[in-house]
């Protein structure tokens, strides 16, 4: 007998392809033979197929509104069951409410696409601190509205963490890689981003955040508005200026503040590239994001070697790698998403 797959992200995987009418007929097989087998994997589409269809994920002009989503699934739940058998589904409301969503904005078209991760079994016990996460792939960028009011734009290979107080009784956000945000003005309850060991802390502006894991800097630049940075494990403050950038050192824990925004703040947003010094090790991190590649350099002396370039949006990898060669004097290959350069 074949043995049935557990893992409950490969049939969230499934759900969504079905969702988005991009499932392969193998798949779909799959998932109709999955769903057959209990009224509770019916029951668990469904409510899939609701948040889907709530959140306005079909219409690619709307922003996520999480919030709504979540209330017209609650309340569909409260319809469906008699008030006797809310009590310990009240209790384990985590099922719903812990979410990761991967809203993936694909360049030249601009759709977004959720991936909702639920429990499946609704009566496992609640946990004190409910988190929801938000991925944009590599290769795709991501924007959300946040239940303040807050845009959130997520750059190629970034999370975004974010508990279920968020918005009434805090506003921390947790960064992995880097964001611009436009944060609703709120002056009782001040925003902090959290990026490695830096804190940021806002009430109302707009600014970018460059803090992927393998930087060795973290850079916030700012547009609008007012920001302080702190070190968690010092007691020093820095506060910008509207077209200042600071940038935080991560193996020394020290900040300075440089005049004008950093180069790359908000080209990322308009899918332009734009390198200028940056070492072969740098420009290949980033093109692994940009365009969800591997790449692979066998030529140690160009590791360290530096590049300079402008790119549109509408160049290729290809056609980056193309140009950089011609000065840098080496070649490459592509081959199934993997690029190897000597």
């Amino acid at each position: 007998m074949r043995e049935r797959i557990q893992n409950k992200e490969y049939w969230d995987t499934l759900i969504i392809d079905h969702l988005s009418d991009e499932i392969s007929e193998k798949d779909s097989c799959l998932l109709n033979e999955w769903l057959a087998e209990s009224l509770k994997h019916q029951s668990y589409l469904d409510g899939m197929k609701e948040l889907w269809e709530s959140s306005g994920i079909a219409n690619p002009d709307l922003l996520f509104d999480y919030e709504r989503a979540y209330s017209l699934f609650v309340k569909r739940i409260h319809e469906k069951r008699p008030e006797t058998s809310l009590r310990p589904l009240r209790k384990s409301l985590v099922f719903i409410r812990r979410v990761a969503i991967i809203a993936a904005v694909i360049i030249s078209v601009v759709i977004l696409r959720y991936y909702t991760v639920l429990y499946f079994d609704a009566q496992k016990p609640a946990i004190e601190l409910l988190l929801s996460e938000v991925v944009s792939p590599n290769g795709s960028k991501t924007q959300l509205r946040l239940a303040d009011g807050t845009v959130v734009w997520l750059n190629s290979g970034s999370k975004l963490f974010y508990n279920d107080g968020f918005g009434k009784e805090n506003r921390a956000l947790e960064l992995e890689g880097e964001a611009y945000l436009n944060v609703s003005h709120n002056e009782k309850i001040p925003l902090t981003v959290k990026a490695g060991g830096l804190n940021v802390k806002v009430l109302g502006t707009k600014f970018n955040v460059n803090a992927y894991p393998d930087n060795e800097e973290i850079k916030v630049s700012l547009l609008e508005g007012s920001v302080s940075m702190t070190d968690y494990r010092t007691t020093g403050t820095t506060v910008l200026k509207p077209m200042e950038t600071g940038v935080y050192q991560v193996n020394t824990q020290q900040i300075t503040v440089k005049k004008g925004l950093d180069k790359n703040a908000l080209n990322w947003m308009k899918n332009q590239l734009v390198f200028s010094g940056e070492t072969f090790e740098e420009i290949a991190r980033i093109l692994e994001r940009r365009f969800d590649v591997k790449i692979r350099i066998h030529n140690k002396r160009l590791q360290k070697r530096c590049f300079g370039g402008d790119f549109g949006k509408e160049e290729s990898i290809d056609k980056v790698l193309k140009v950089m060669s011609v000065n840098g004097e080496f070649r490459y290959t592509i081959k199934e998403g993997i690029i190897d350069i000597y």
